[in-house]
């Protein structure tokens, strides 16, 4: 079994939210050959009293660009509820 090694890139938009994170691996006999293995798309709310982005949904990918889990918050002060949906599945978990 080779060797696999592992890479992230974060993607930002103008107001430095972070809105995706891709992962990516190789094998050290090809570092320079790097497959896709799955990404994740954020969606974030900037006008909260915080002061700071506070993610409200995550999207994971599948190489494929298949959705394979949405994860969707609901904040006040605090995080009140935090659900979770399998496509494959489809199934909700709260």
């Amino acid at each position: 079994m080779p060797i696999a090694i592992a890479k992230t890139e974060y993607r930002y938009d103008s107001t430095v939210t972070r809105v995706e994170r891709i992962e990516y691996t190789a094998t050290i006999s090809s570092p320079n050959n790097w497959t896709l293995v799955s990404s994740v798309e954020y969606l974030g709310d900037t006008q909260n009293p915080t002061g700071y982005s506070l993610t409200l949904q995550e999207t994971v990918f599948s190489a494929s660009g298949n959705a394979t889990k949405k994860t969707v918050y609901v904040v006040g002060h605090d995080q009140i509820s935090q659900t979770i949906y399998l496509p494959e599945a489809g199934a909700y978990v709260s």
